[in-house]
């Protein structure tokens, strides 16, 4: 190891600085020293000098760098991508060609490593076979590029390293790591993409969004977006269950447009499992079939609610509201319309008989502050789950009569409406589908107010107006009872959206379903939710088991366990918790059926609870949603790396062949200017100077 000071100095300005802190220091001492000894006419002086300087000198900012060298020939990796798309054009056969090529490079004083990666980084290739068949395993079903560069220079020392050369079609299932991280390796990337860049035709499925959960007898979208390559004119989609095609769809393409989308809309009279497949037609010029079907599972649950809405007034907003949630079938709704003060289009029914309130302009003036009490008390009886909508016709002198019950705080007695869109800032779980959020922000802008919603503790900030930053939808299921408040007004603009108006349907249904949901239903209360990242795996892929427990269980050192079990097959065993509230464990199938996952929680004070999800052993199209080359990813990784993509064998060659001198060193640079050592020390410097200055009774 050696060490090397450097700084942005001449040595004619250092001698400058050494002149002046000793012209400083004859200047304070010329006068004040009492005796002709050596202790005052170069100890105390040489102290300050030496005090001066250094701190002129860190204006300088020196660097001092430590110069790490290592023995041995350099190395440069090559990773060869050995995921599932490398089976499309057959581009395992270039990728091994291209590694003979790069095996048959000159290299000069460098030696060459080769590994297999996909996820990540497999294992290392001792011999370069003659045909791909003896290595190309095609039952890899991701594809992690960054990460995988980051597996192998974690795993070696970088300073022996030369480059780094990928050889893959750059097709990124995985977000990996930033590109920028890599840079910090000091390591250049280059690669070559085994493919032809000319696009090719095809059409994929590149993601479903369905609810998970739905309501028995209500209608749940299904929006599937569609990528078509070089194809114009009529494709048909389809939706089947359980083997029987529902609906089907035709899709008119174009070569200047790639991306569609489609929705379908299902619903089930009895509750459990529905099992769905989308298929789009196969074209007699598509690259690979792969894509262009994808299953999926939805749970019908038979979860009846009677709610009860309270509206201040007939208004727009009241009316969208009805019209929505009377689609709902698994709602049992009741209207209580106020009509002037203490009377109501509509009797009065029990309060007592529903499970959920929703509060839409009320209170306002003619709300009779005796009924507002009765309707308070049942809540609090009843434990009956709020949903509180504001308005510009909200009383906020009676608020606070609700104040037990809402999750908010009220700030304010200006109620000034302003124009602003609505944006998602929450991404947790409370939600059983979260879709609705995610198109927030394509509806038409809504109304908020001058006041101040302050949430009360617990409560979770789900949507924000981009006007003033402030809380427009929150939610808190820890309250008892819980509560929701979406606290913008308006909303019946969402109708008015450009394009398709059924978006605006749509959210506002998911919102008032999925929020009552989270508030009252019985299934959202459970102590555990089991998950895993798709619904579809090939034989043999490995799935991720994910069970989330409440975090009041953990306390009781609670116990988690999983079954899977299928036509003939049952697989049982532990779950480990991996973070907070989090249990996980991974299996793999190699029998094509659908299978039932049960995550089973239980604990030391008796509780026993699970949850049940779905999924389909058949084929994962994981890797198949693009399928011409991408370079993106590589472009970026190199460009940010120093590395470049390679074409030619004379651009090969010089990049195996790179300088290794300049590679045989490491810097570690430390700027001294922030050094708090070189500090301390020009304090102990002035220190003992002082020290000695007030010994001898010096000024």
């Amino acid at each position: 190891m050696d060490f090397t000071l450097n700084y942005a100095l001449s040595p004619f300005v250092i001698l400058i600085l050494i002149a002046i802190s000793v012209l400083l220091s004859w200047i304070t001492y010329r006068n004040k020293l009492p005796g002709p000894g050596v202790y005052f006419r170069f100890i105390l002086p040489a102290l300050r000098t030496a005090g001066i300087f250094l701190i002129l000198f860190l204006f300088a900012s020196p660097v001092i760098s430590s110069i790490k060298r290592f023995t041995g020939n350099p190395r440069n990796i090559v990773l060869i991508d050995n995921s599932e798309s490398l089976a499309i054009e057959n581009r395992f056969n270039e990728s091994l060609n291209i590694l003979q090529r790069v095996n048959n490079s000159p290299t000069g004083n460098n030696i060459n490593e080769y590994y297999f990666f996909s996820d990540n980084l497999k294992q290392q290739i001792d011999k370069i076979p003659s045909d791909s068949s003896e290595f190309f395993n095609g039952d890899i079903f991701s594809t992690d590029i960054g990460g995988s560069i980051t597996n192998i220079l974690e795993l070696s020392d970088p300073s022996s390293i030369a480059s780094v050369l990928v050889i893959s079609d750059g097709i990124n299932t995985k977000d990996g790591i930033p590109s920028y991280l890599l840079s910090s390796f000091g390591v250049p990337v280059g690669f070559i993409i085994p493919a032809d860049s000319v696009n090719q035709k095809d059409l994929s499925i590149l993601s479903v969004s369905f609810n998970k959960t739905a309501f028995i007898d209500s209608r749940t979208p299904v929006k599937v977006n569609i990528l078509s390559n070089g194809f114009s004119g009529t494709v048909k989609a389809s939706l089947f269950e359980s083997g029987h095609k529902i609906f089907e769809n035709t899709l008119t393409t174009s070569l200047d447009k790639h991306n569609y989308e489609i929705t379908f809309h299902v619903s089930s009279g009895t509750p459990g499992f529905k099992s769905y497949t989308i298929e789009l037609e196969k074209l007699s010029e598509e690259v690979t079939y792969i894509n262009n079907s994808e299953s999926f599972f939805i749970k019908y649950i038979d979860n009846k609610f009677r709610v009860l809405v309270v509206s201040g007034s007939p208004s727009p907003d009241f009316a969208f509201l009805k019209r929505e949630i009377k689609r709902i079938s698994n709602f049992e709704t009741t209207f209580l319309t106020q009509k002037s003060r203490g009377t109501y289009y509509e009797d009065i029914p029990d309060l007592n008989l529903f499970s959920t309130v929703i509060f839409i302009g009320y209170p306002n003036k003619y709300t009779d502050e005796i009924f507002l009490n009765d309707i308070y008390e049942s809540i609090e009886r009843n434990q009956q789950s709020v949903f509180f909508f504001a308005s510009t016709d909200i009383d906020l002198n009676k608020i606070p009569l609700l104040d037990g019950i809402l999750p908010f705080i009220a700030i304010g007695s200006t109620m000034t409406e302003f124009e602003t869109s609505l944006r998602n800032v929450y991404s947790g779980n409370l939600f059983k589908d979260s879709q609705f959020l995610r198109e927030i922000d394509q509806l038409p802008q809504i109304f908020s107010t001058t006041v101040s919603y302050s949430p009360k503790p617990g409560s979770n900030t789900i949507l924000i107006n981009n006007k003033d930053q402030m809380p427009a939808f929150i939610v808190n299921t820890s309250s008892s009872p819980p509560t929701a408040a979406f606290l913008s007004h308006g909303f019946f603009k969402w109708r008015l959206s450009p394009g398709d108006s059924k978006i605006g349907e749509s959210t506002l249904s998911a919102l008032l379903s999925n929020t009552i949901l989270a508030i009252t239903d019985k299934e959202n209360q459970k102590k555990i939710r089991v998950e895993t990242e798709f619904t579809e795996y090939s034989p043999n892929q490995i799935i991720n088991i994910s069970a989330f427990i409440n975090p009041d269980v953990i306390q009781y050192s609670p116990k988690v366990n999983y079954k899977v079990y299928g036509a003939d097959t049952t697989i049982s065993g532990g779950m480990i918790m991996t973070g907070h509230g989090v249990y996980t464990n991974s299996i793999s199938l190699n029998k094509k059926d659908d299978y039932f996952i049960t995550a089973e929680l239980s604990d030391e004070s008796g509780l026993n609870e699970s949850d049940t999800t779905m999924i389909k052993i058949g084929r994962s199209i994981n890797e198949f949603r693009f399928t011409n080359p991408d370079s993106i990813t590589l472009h970026n990784i190199a460009t940010a790396t120093g590395g470049y993509e390679i074409s030619t064998d004379e651009e090969l060659e010089e990049f195996l062949s790179r300088d290794i001198e300049s590679l045989k060193v490491s810097l570690s640079n430390v700027q001294l200017n922030f050094n708090p050592w070189l500090l301390g020390f020009v304090i102990l410097i002035f220190s003992l100077e002082w020290f000695l200055r007030k010994r001898n009774n010096l000024p």
